[in-house]
C-alpha cells in the first residue's frame, strides 16, 4: 500500500456514466395529452365552480354573462392551460400526471433538469393554436419540444 494514497486517488473516485435516455413513443406522447387534457377539463371546471361561486357571494352576478363572450373563454382557457403546464413541469421536476401515469419526463437537449427560463418557453409555445397536431408532421418532436431544445424521454 502507498503511503501517500489519500481519498482523491481514483481508487476511491466513483466512476462517473453520462446517463443516457431512451425517448419517448409517440403512443406515450399521446396518452401524456390525453390525460393532461383530462386533467385541465377538471381543473377547468373547479375554476368555473369556484369564480361562480365567488360573483354569487359578491352578489355580481352580472359578471357571469361575461364569461359567455368567447374571446373571455379563451383568455381564460390559455390561463389554465398555461399555469397547469408550467407549475406542473417547474414543481414536479419536468413532470405532469399525464407523465407519472405513462413514466416519462422532460429534459432538455443535454440530459438535464428543465430550468423555469426552459419551462415558461416550452409552456408559451404550447398555446399555438394546432400545436398538439405538430407532433404527427414528423420527426415524433412538437414544437413545443424542437424551440424550446426538450425533449420526452422515459423515466428510470
Amino acid at each position: 500500500m502507498r503511503p501517500h494514497q489519500g481519498i482523491l486517488d481514483s481508487d476511491f473516485l466513483p466512476i462517473r456514466r453520462k446517463r443516457t435516455y431512451q425517448k419517448a413513443s409517440l403512443l406515450k406522447r399521446f396518452l401524456n395529452l390525453l390525460i393532461d387534457y383530462m386533467a385541465i377539463l377538471h381543473l377547468s371546471i373547479l375554476v368555473g365552480v369556484l369564480l361562480g361561486m365567488v360573483f354569487v357571494i359578491l352578489e355580481k352576478q352580472d359578471l357571469v354573462s361575461v364569461f359567455e363572450n368567447t374571446y373571455v373563454s379563451i383568455v381564460v382557457s390559455g390561463i389554465v392551460i398555461f399555469l397547469y403546464y408550467f407549475l406542473c413541469e417547474l414543481f414536479l421536476k419536468g413532470k405532469t400526471l399525464g407523465k407519472f401515469a405513462t413514466k416519462t419526463c422532460v429534459r432538455n437537449t443535454s440530459g438535464e433538469e428543465l430550468s423555469a427560463n426552459d419551462i415558461f418557453v416550452r409552456t408559451a409555445l404550447r398555446l399555438i393554436p394546432l400545436e398538439p397536431v405538430s407532433i404527427f408532421l414528423g420527426k415524433n418532436k412538437a414544437w413545443h419540444d424542437d424551440f424550446s431544445s426538450t425533449i420526452v424521454v422515459d423515466d428510470f
